[in-house]
Parts: structure tokens; C-alpha cells; sequence
């Protein structure tokens, strides 16, 4: 698998640890790329005030090409998500600066409070961002069909399945 590295100050202080935003691969197009983050894995606080400075340097980073982003929520704090609004202001920068670019957020195992904050601010979004967010909540064979329609090819597909087979 190519690398591809994409990494924010903190991201070069841990190891690349700070937001969990790791290369995957290409979809079946061989141009767009894929992106995981596990926010459970992230060691950057959810509400810290550099969360959102990291992951805004990261899609800056790659938004040059068409992409998707894996954004597998077991694990993830509701009352710090709900507390600093970052799912708000994630969405918002993708509604305004990488919709161009960002063909999916595949949203896996959403909390209570991540799908109370999308179905929340759904309303406000433009249909063509609406159209691109995709909760994932059904379980893995939900993911794996949505991801495969997206277009994940097999050897990335295996490698996203082994992520989600840890057990958090």
C-alpha cells in the first residue's frame, strides 16, 4: 500500500497519534483516497481548542484530491463531542471548504450524541453535504455495504474490517 502522510504539529510530536487521521488507500476510481480516523484512538482531547486546528490542517492537507473519511466513533466521549461542538464545526468545514473534494463521511457506530448533533444540524445543511454524510449504525455487514458501493476495493476493505474487529 502507497503512503500518504499527513501530519500536524502534534500529529510529528505523537507519532502521528494526536487525530487519528490515517491514509487507507484508493477507491476502485484509482484517484480518490481513503481516510480512517478512530477517535477513540486519537490522544488530542476531544475538547481541546488544537482538536479542530488538527484536523482542519489534515483535509487542507488533502483536499488537492477527490477523498472519503472513515469516522468510526466507538470509543468517542459524547459530553466532550456535545461540549465543544466539534462535530458542528467539522461538518461546516466540509460544507464549505472541502465539499469539492470530499465525496463521503462514512460515519461508523455513531453515538446517541453524534446522530442527535446530524440530525440536528441536517436541516441547515445544503442536500448536496447532506447527501455525502452517511451514519453507519447498522452494524459491520451495514458498513461494509456502504463502503463497497462507495467503492472501498478488497484489500482496503480488509484492511478497514481488521480496524473494526478491535474490540473498544
Amino acid at each position: 500500500m502507497a503512503s500518504y502522510t499527513t501530519q500536524c504539529s502534534r500529529c510529528k510530536e505523537t507519532g502521528g497519534r494526536a487525530h487519528s487521521f490515517e491514509y487507507i488507500g484508493h477507491l476502485r476510481d484509482g484517484i480518490s483516497n481513503i481516510f480512517y480516523t478512530s477517535l477513540a484512538d486519537a490522544t488530542e482531547p476531544e475538547d481541546s481548542p488544537d482538536t479542530l486546528a488538527g484536523y482542519l490542517f489534515h483535509m487542507q492537507e488533502v483536499q488537492a484530491h477527490p477523498w472519503i473519511w472513515i469516522l468510526d466513533c466507538r470509543g468517542m466521549k459524547s459530553k466532550d463531542l456535545l461540549r465543544s461542538g466539534l462535530a458542528k464545526q467539522l461538518i461546516n468545514v466540509v460544507q464549505h471548504t472541502n465539499i469539492e473534494t470530499l465525496h463521503g463521511v462514512f460515519i461508523l457506530y455513531p453515538t446517541m450524541a453524534m446522530n442527535a448533533v446530524i440530525q440536528c444540524i441536517k436541516p441547515f445543511l445544503y442536500k448536496e453535504t447532506r447527501n455525502r454524510i452517511h451514519l453507519c449504525n447498522m452494524g459491520l455487514i451495514d458498513t461494509i455495504n456502504r463502503l463497497e458501493s462507495a467503492g472501498v476495493p478488497r484489500q482496503e476493505m480488509s484492511h478497514i474490517t481488521r480496524k473494526l474487529a478491535v474490540l473498544r
